[in-house]
């Protein structure tokens, strides 16, 4: 699997293999970034657009009928009046017409049976003459021309600009030229997408089932224990997050975590020898210290200490136990799986260099159980930890590892970068490219200190 992109925030070009584990290194503000946030668009979008449009259509249709009805409440006083409209069938049949739509129960009907009504009005003859009714009637008309059969690829541009350009976004406003994203298998462009001026312009989607059925964003731990994250699987969902704000990666990790405590207890299937490998190596990070499922309280807990008298609850735990603890949850949950993508921004915020070096053991340990791990770091404890680890587990000797490095184009244009793959003409990692970024700093005070 490959995804490639050009003109896309700060990336001039990029062609990123997914075999197993792929990191990307370079500077802050060198484009690391958006890799990762452009494949989770990707895998959202080809999971989610055959649905998308439909769904959106239907609630801002009930949105603009709800701010029409208040004119038409004013309307519908004049209406009343038997000097405007007579006692005629159809005259008698839009008063209740209009009746129905301006009245409050209107908004409890569902989209079908509000849909019919205003069918209805439209399909009525003129029976009274008047400018507001003209109004009202080539408004219903709009809205109800609004909501008409998509086709694949406008449900593909729509899906793509509601993730991509407000959620993610993502954006070639750096660049001039056209952005284009491609995320292909082999010889098969799965999708393909051109973005101008804002814009998605093109859209081409392959009909096969994609491969990766799910992807999940991590930016940062603090969405342990959000204070709204108990809402994302509640029947009022629509009243504290909108339908396109779903497909954002702070919403699905939430709503992830939600569902992770529901069975972090109930995954206690029999642990194969990997499985086993990770706990242990978990269990080292945390010590004495514990994530539990609490019934009573129906959330997740943490316990510092065995001995503790008092757990905390998520949002309350220190930063560093949040990072490693998110992994532990999604994966003691069952929520990864080897058609699942785990995208990880700098995950070594918060981490003791201690904690960075398991962390890239748990990382190669997911990626050898088959769960594919896209991740940027700048971190030399981190990336040196992981290649060895990837060397120990036989990730390399298996092609199963990528490292990239974001190198800006020309000396001192760094407003564009290309994401360069470290590997040489013989296919060896010259992870020595990506150490001499990290340690140029080093060489800085290094020489500040000579001249003491």
């Amino acid at each position: 699997m490959r995804i490639s992109l050009q003109n896309v925030g700060k990336i001039r070009s990029a062609e990123v293999d997914l075999d197993g584990l792929t990191v990307i290194s370079g500077k802050n503000n060198s484009g690391k970034s958006t890799v990762g946030k452009s494949l989770y668009a990707i895998i959202k979008i080809l999971n989610h657009f055959a649905n998308y449009n439909e769904r959106i259509a239907k609630i801002k249709f009930k949105e603009n009928v709800t701010v029409l009805r208040f004119k038409v409440r004013e309307f519908n006083k004049i209406l009343m009046d038997d000097s405007v409209l007579g006692q005629s069938e159809d005259e008698v049949k839009l008063k209740d017409l209009y009746n129905r739509l301006s009245s409050d129960s209107f908004t409890s009907l569902s989209y079908d049976e509000q849909s019919k009504i205003i069918d209805e009005i439209i399909a009525l003859p003129t029976v009274e003459k008047s400018t507001d009714r003209d109004i009202i009637i080539g408004k219903l008309k709009e809205i109800k021309n609004n909501f008409r059969p998509r086709n694949e690829e406008e449900n593909l541009k729509d899906t793509a600009e509601a993730v991509f350009l407000n959620n993610m976004m993502i954006n070639n406003s750096v660049h001039q030229g056209d952005a284009n994203v491609t995320y292909e298998d082999g010889n098969f462009k799965i999708v393909s997408l051109t973005i101008r001026n804002e814009q998605v312009i093109s859209a081409v989607v392959d009909k096969r089932v994609p491969f990766f059925q799910d992807v999940t964003f991590v930016e940062s731990a603090r969405h342990l224990g959000l204070r709204n994250q108990d809402k994302v699987l509640t029947d009022n969902i629509d009243k504290f997050y909108s339908y396109p704000e779903r497909f954002g990666f702070e919403f699905d990790l939430a709503s992830k975590i939600a569902i992770a405590g529901e069975n972090f207890e109930a995954n206690k299937s029999l642990l194969s020898e990997m499985e086993y490998e990770t706990l242990n190596v978990f269990g080292k990070v945390f010590d004495k210290s514990a994530f539990f499922y609490d019934k009573t309280r129906d959330g997740i807990r943490y316990k510092a200490q065995s001995t503790a008298v008092r757990d905390l609850s998520l949002r309350d735990v220190a930063s560093g136990a949040k990072c490693i603890g998110l992994l532990y949850i999604l994966w003691k949950a069952g929520a990864l799986d080897n058609n699942h993508v785990l995208v990880l921004d700098e995950p070594e915020n918060h981490l003791h260099p201690k904690w960075q070096v398991a962390l890239a053991e748990i990382i190669c340990l997911l990626v050898k159980s088959g769960i594919f791990v896209t991740m940027t770091s700048h971190s030399p404890y981190l990336i040196r930890s992981l290649f060895a680890y990837a060397e120990k587990h036989e990730l390399t000797e298996k092609n199963k590892v990528n490292f990239y490095l974001a190198q800006p184009v020309g000396e001192v244009n760094e407003n564009y970068c290309d994401i360069v793959n470290v590997k040489d003409k013989h296919g060896n990692i010259r992870i020595d490219k990506i150490y001499d970024e990290l340690y140029d700093s080093l060489v800085e005070l290094e020489e500040l200190d000579k001249g003491r």
